[in-house]
């Protein structure tokens, strides 16, 4: 699914709800310069599920993590983190079920131990109660081992696609904040030569002390 720009500005318009776009981006954490951009649809890539979940956090008007990931194109993230989440509710209840019937057996076997050794016939009825428990009981252990596995390997396949996503839009931010830059420089060599030496030699000398930094 590709990124649907107008459906994404859309509901980042009604997160933001009445907010200012300075106001929104303080209380989320966010550039306010990137919110602008996606609002004016300056950014080719969509955010990353981060960011989004920033906007999320923060959001009026009942915009929701899945809608602003849908608009964004992030279906593929959004499917694995649902399979997640129903592994976990599945997990839970499994785990609940494992609880009682161990309560069950338990109960069984004090029974057992209590009965007498003339009635036969109770002890063979308890006695195929008690293997038919055990048989429920490696039922879910099975179960309970199985829905552990898969959530693992979603997080595994949750956590590869945030990564690439994060390192695209790493990118993205860094090539669109390069090209603001860009422009203004041109614009300030236009209007005004001097300064525009002067800011050229300035940030030089902060890409050299950056780069000493760096291989310190």
């Amino acid at each position: 699914m590709e990124f649907d720009k107008r459906s994404f500005v859309e509901y980042l318009n009604k997160a933001r709800g009445d907010r200012s776009i300075n106001k929104y981006a303080e209380e989320c954490g966010v550039s306010a310069a990137h919110i602008s951009r996606l609002l004016r649809e300056m950014i080719d890539t969509p955010p990353n599920p981060d960011i989004i979940k920033k906007f999320t956090d923060h959001a009026h008007n009942g915009v929701t993590y899945g809608q602003l990931m849908q608009a964004a194109g992030h279906s593929d993230i959004v499917s694995v983190e649902y399979k997640i989440m129903e592994r976990k509710i599945q997990l839970v209840y499994y785990q609940d079920m494992l609880t009682k019937k161990r309560q069950e057996i338990a109960a069984v076997t004090h029974i057992l131990s209590k009965c007498n050794e003339s009635d036969l016939h109770g002890k063979e009825h308890l006695s195929a109660q008690m293997a038919k428990l055990e048989k429920e009981l490696s039922v879910l252990e099975s179960n309970i081992l199985t829905f552990s596995y898969e959530i693992e390997a979603l997080k595994e396949v949750e956590v590869a696609l945030k990564e690439n996503l994060n390192l695209v839009n790493e990118d993205d931010v860094i090539d669109e904040d390069i090209k603001v830059i860009a422009r203004g420089m041109q614009k300030l060599k236009e209007e005004n030569p001097e300064n525009f030496d002067l800011v050229k030699r300035l940030l030089k000398t902060m890409s050299d002390k950056a780069d000493d930094e760096l291989n310190k």
